[in-house]
């Protein structure tokens, strides 16, 4: 492979002389990049625990650790051919001279490396607090923070209702009531989620109390400035003195001409918020009532007839905005002009604002105490902590011992990061010097920014590459280009399609960000690039089916190794997709939390019956109780068991002598249900005992499907779990919990997840669903928290929208609209960047009411319409399909309800017996060698044999051509595996060329492409078992497959530990091993053949010493 076009910026990348950040975007070895830098500073320092590794996530951590382990194992080695490979062969030697000075022994102990998720890093610091200072100590990481938020504000408004607080306290939080309308239920969402953002807010929480509202002022006028600048930015160039010469005009011709005298329009108007009338005099001017740009001027707008040259220059002017390159996005601009909110606070929004404030602090108060009496804290407070423990504040002397340790930190995806993250960062580096030997690396692509939902802040990572600063030290900033995951066909898709629609600057204010153009790292590959599948219709179905006629023709059309990534921006966007794919291809798919547990239907019979137990007057959860499939009342009979019994609850009802008009079939389900209740409530004691003694004995099993009997399971061990001396008292923080699992992921190459699932992974084909669907719109909130600058918003949403302060709130809930719009343009880079060779496009389009394509606002299709309009274009709109009427049956009666039968008892088990079996062992891991006693030599053996077939099963599956090196890059996992396996250190080298030897010999043979390559049925590492010869046998087959001539063939591979060189010896090994292996073949063969429905099957044992592939069915050698 050429050298990559970035390599100089890579070279730089890895100085340790200086701080640097990295922008590295998909594909571009990113990890490998932090992998490199990290062994060059652990070449330089006295302990690896100086050098530390900061990621998001655990996954992250255990890669980074693993990468360097491996990479000082192939230190060891050979120079490798590969380019990179030599700089990172050389790094890692220069790590393992260190470590042997050192002592270190890091491959014995890699733990001592200092790869971490930031919440970890965040606890090593908490900790070191002082007792007194309210966190020191172990804390544990709270599993339902959410559950500990709502206690928190809950506690201060009893608190209030109980006369606890200050008078001052007392009337805020009578204030904050009020303006929801005394809706606690309304109120407890906005005030829990700004206590999980507490992060945010915290330092600011005096401006916050401030009803005079000074920072406001300050930080609105801040944002206001900022849109009239990205407004002026956004005209083409000349623009300005067209408009303002037109304006002028306008204003001296207008028809009232006091209405606008007062506006000073001789010159574009400064960007200044006291401009504000001048522009929205200028807005008014170019933009309709309706947002769209004017074509044309009269007198009303100061252009009278009479002034035709004006008028002309002004219409010409109007067709060069509506034509530039970005028309749309600046005439939002200017349409957002006309509603820009004067900068400050009114009266009324001020004192709500500092009534919030004081909640708040009470909440955030409260939250600290059930911190400290349930000794757990979320990780927001850790973080938190960390920061005072960095910052040296608290009486810790933490920053001390960090600062001292730390020489290297490095901080991988750093497009994620939050205000804490980089505070900390601030404190930790706060004592460095130039020269002092310390180094910072930061790496990230602000492209993939797509956790806002996490507290992610793109701004934050954009400003660090704008100012180049971070505290006092200087950041060098690297952009990397080459792209080694994806091919030129779809690079040149991703730049001269996608680029184009992102926007040409950066902007840290609103969080949008540019299009870094990426080059080809790699030559070879697919040259399919990407394809459109124009869907002309807006009918979901129609969109579904040609997604899943995409999917089938890929499944059909690909390598089984080549695996396939089902993406969409939501679940509900996958959901339907699913179930019809799962109809129509005979492939496993994986759904990787897509289904939840919570909308299984028979599941939520089975939480309504926990509720029904849990409150007997919850009405609702009793009468989905008995109008379940394991119960089955009709509708009817509960009408007929309500009739003068309305007032008592259905427990009641049902002890109650059942009436006279009720069915014989309703009798005899109600006294099974009586029966099950008994049996229930004498396990009472405990909800999750008694709920599950129930649903068994109404036969509720025999309801379900296997899967959904598990899924009933998983549900019951939830319910354990949560229940504390038997009762579940936190029944929210239950259904929390519940939302959170899923039905199995399953296995296959086919997997389904969504686009934020994806997130750095990669597969050769990726088919994107959904893009006609726009996911759901989001409510406006009861109050917007914007971070500004060095300072916070917090604007309540006023009870009507006429009161004074709802244009503040209109304008900060657009900017937070925005920040979701550029999100979305990320989101949609994260997918389309996870192809490797092949990019599928599902996009169903309608038509507006003039009979043009015109996709759904808020879609994938309409942030891509620019690309995708071409391909719609010689399409023909289709008619949507009349979807039946499923609430009614062709008779027109509505459906039956499913039920067990009410005379249904569960048949009696069959006597038990237990079939005697025998297990047959496979050859390898028997020993034929003379000196193969129990011991070392013994168990060096059989892992060498294992190695040897697992090494085989994976030739299978990435093709004969992707070992052409027998295996020898690859001998750095099979070391690690056999340290795994248990390996003796000094016995792994000699084991692993052992392996290396074999699988040379294996592949130079004839019969290897025949042996390991494709056919139309095989398998290998295949578990069977059955009866042969009045026996229970159970077998796992090393290599079994059917020819194309209808052959069926039994493979067994094996393997000694030592060569065998005497010719004599390899003859008596042959001989010994048909003899001692022939029976078990046999054996083999004939339960292979009777599953398989054949009549016999052949039989081969290889002996990858030999080289040889024996035909046991003949007695003969078959190849060599």
């Amino acid at each position: 492979m050429s050298t990559p076009a970035d390599q100089q910026a890579r070279d730089r990348a890895l100085r340790l002389d200086r701080h640097v950040i990295t922008i590295a975007p998909a594909g571009s070895g990113k990890t490998g990049l932090l992998v490199r830098r990290a062994l060059r500073a652990l070449a330089s320092v006295d302990t690896p625990e100086a050098v530390v590794c900061i990621t998001f996530t655990n996954k992250a951590a255990a890669e980074i650790r693993l990468r360097i382990v491996e990479a000082l194992e192939l230190a060891e080695g050979p120079v490798p051919d590969k380019p990179f490979l030599q700089g990172l062969y050389a790094d890692a030697g220069a790590v393992l001279d260190q470590d042997r000075a050192k002592g270190w022994a890091l491959r014995r102990h890699p733990d001592r490396l200092q790869a971490m998720t930031i919440d970890a890093f965040n606890q090593t610091l908490a900790v070191r607090l002082p007792i007194l200072s309210g966190f020191g100590g172990p804390m544990a990481i709270t599993q339902d923070p959410q559950a500990l938020y709502t206690d928190a504000v809950l506690a201060v408004f009893e608190d209030e209702a109980h006369g606890a607080t200050e008078a001052a306290d007392r009337q805020a939080i009578q204030r904050v009531l009020a303006w929801a309308d005394n809706r606690l239920d309304q109120l407890l969402p906005a005030l829990t989620g700004l206590l999980a953002q507490r992060d945010q807010w915290i330092e600011h929480l005096d401006a916050l109390l401030d009803a005079e509202g000074t920072a406001d002022r300050q930080l609105l006028h801040s944002l206001v400035r900022h849109h009239l600048r990205r407004t002026a930015a956004a005209l083409p160039p000349g623009a300005q003195v067209a408009i303002a010469d037109a304006a002028a005009h306008a204003r001296t011709h207008w028809p009232d001409p006091d209405q606008h005298a007062e506006l000073d329009l001789g010159a574009w108007p400064a960007e200044d918020p006291d401009q504000l009338p001048a522009w929205r005099f200028v807005a008014h001017l170019l933009l309709t009532g309706q947002g769209e740009w004017r074509r044309t001027a009269n007198r009303t707008l100061g252009f009278p007839t009479s002034d035709r040259a004006a008028k002309d220059a002004f219409v010409d002017t109007l067709q060069v905005l509506a034509s530039s390159a970005h028309s749309d996005a600046l005439r939002g601009l200017l349409d957002r002009v006309r509603r820009l909110p004067e900068p400050s606070l009114p009266e009324d929004s001020r004192t709500l604002r500092a009534a919030l404030g004081r909640v708040l602090r009470l909440a955030y108060a409260q939250l600290r105490l059930q911190f400290a009496s349930r000794s757990e804290a979320d990780f927001t407070e850790v973080a938190l902590a960390a920061i005072t423990a960095a910052s040296g504040e608290g009486g810790s002397e933490a920053i001390a011992r960090t600062d001292a340790q730390i020489r290297h930190l490095l901080v991988d995806e750093m497009q994620d990061t939050s205000e804490s993250q980089i505070r900390l960062l601030r404190e930790l580096t706060a004592n460095w010097q130039p020269g002092d030997g310390r180094s910072l690396f930061l790496v990230g692509d602000p492209q993939q920014s797509i956790y806002a939902f996490r507290k992610a802040d793109v701004r934050l990572f954009v400003g660090l590459i704008e100012t180049g600063q971070l505290g006092a030290l200087t950041l060098h900033v690297e952009q990397l280009s080459a792209n080694f995951r994806s091919t030129p066909a779809l690079i040149d898709w991703f730049n001269g399609q996608l680029g184009r629609l992102f926007p040409d600057r950066s902007d840290r204010t609103i969080g949008t960000v540019t299009y870094a153009p990426c080059t080809p790292g790699r030559t070879n590959g697919s040259a399919t690039g990407v394809q459109i599948i124009a869907v002309p219709s807006a009918a979901r179905d129609d969109e579904v089916n040609a997604a899943v006629d995409t999917i089938v023709a890929l499944a059909h059309s690909t390598p089984n190794n080549e695996r396939i990534a089902i993406l969409a921006a939501t679940r509900p966007q996958l959901t339907p997709v699913l179930d019809a794919l799962r109809a129509r291809l005979d492939e496993p798919v994986q759904a990787v939390d897509i289904d939840p547990l919570a909308d299984r239907p028979d599941v939520r019979d089975v939480v309504q019956l926990i509720r029904a137990l849990r409150h007997p007057e919850d009405r609702l959860a009793w009468t989905a109780l008995l109008r379940a499939p394991f119960v089955g009342l009709q509708w009817a009979d509960l009408v007929v068991l309500s009739r003068g019994r309305v007032g008592a609850s259905w427990p009641d009802r049902l002890r109650a002598p059942l009436p006279e008009a009720l069915s014989e079939d309703a009798r005899r389900r109600l006294e099974r249900l009586r029966l099950a209740l008994t049996l229930a409530e004498s396990r009472r004691a405990d909800l999750a005992d008694a709920a599950d003694a129930l649903w068994t004995a109404l036969s509720g099993p025999a309801c379900v499907s296997g899967e959904d009997f598990d899924a009933i399971r998983r549900l019951f061990r939830l319910l354990r779990q949560c229940c504390r001396g038997g009762e579940l008292d936190d029944w929210a923080g239950f259904e929390r919990q519940l939302a959170q699992l899923y039905r199995g992921a399953g296995r296959g190459r086919i997997e389904a997840l969504t686009i934020h699932k994806s997130k750095g992974l990669q597969y050769e084909h990726v088919v994107l669903v959904g893009c006609g669907r726009p996911p759901r719109g989001s409510d406006r909130p009861l109050l917007h928290l914007r971070s500004v600058d060095d300072g916070v918003l917090l604007i309540p949403r006023p009870e009507d929208e006429q009161l004074p302060g709802h244009a503040q709130y209109d304008f900060l809930h657009s900017l937070s609209s925005d920040a979701g719009e550029a999100e979305a343009m990320r989101l949609l880079y994260v997918a389309v960047t996870r192809a490797q060779e092949s990019l599928h496009l599902v996009a169903g389009v309608g038509t507006d009411s003039r009979g043009q394509f015109k996709p759904r606002a808020r879609s994938i299709a309409a942030r891509l319409w620019p690309v995708l309009a071409p391909t719609f274009e010689p399409l023909e709109p289709e008619e949507p399909a009349e979807t039946p009427d499923t609430a009614t049956d062709s008779a027109g009666t509505l459906p039956t309800l499913a039920r067990l039968p009410s005379d249904w008892s569960a048949p009696l088990p069959p006597p038990l017996w237990s079939p005697a079996e025998r297990r047959t062992l496979k050859p390898s891991e028997q020993v034929l060698e003379p000196d193969a006693i129990t011991g070392v030599g013994d168990l060096q053996a059989t892992l060498i044999g294992n190695m040897f077939h697992e090494a085989m099963e994976r030739v299978i599956v990435d093709g004969i051509e992707q070992w052409s090196d027998a295996g020898r890059t690859r001998q750095t996992p099979m070391r690690a595996g056999f340290r795994r396996m248990g390996m003796p250190e000094d016995q792994i080298d000699i084991a692993t060329t052992r392996v290396s030897d074999l699988i040379e010999r294996t592949l130079a043979t004839d019969c290897a492409a025949w042996m390991l390559g494709e056919h139309p049925w095989h398998a290998s590492e295949y578990a069977i078992s059955g009866w042969v010869d009045g026996q229970w046998v159970s077998a796992v087959i090393d290599r079994c497959f059917e020819t194309a001539t209808g052959e069926l063939w039994v493979i067994d591979y094996k393997t000694t530990r030592h060569p065998i060189v005497d010719p004599t010896a390899r003859k008596q090994y042959q001989a010994h091993a048909i003899a001692q292996y022939t029976g078990q073949l046999q054996q083999y063969g004939r339960l292979l053949a009777q599953l398989r429905g054949r009549d016999q099957a052949r039989l081969g044992l290889y002996l990858a010493e030999l080289g040889k592939l024996i035909d046991l069915s003949d007695g003969i050698s078959a190849t060599t």
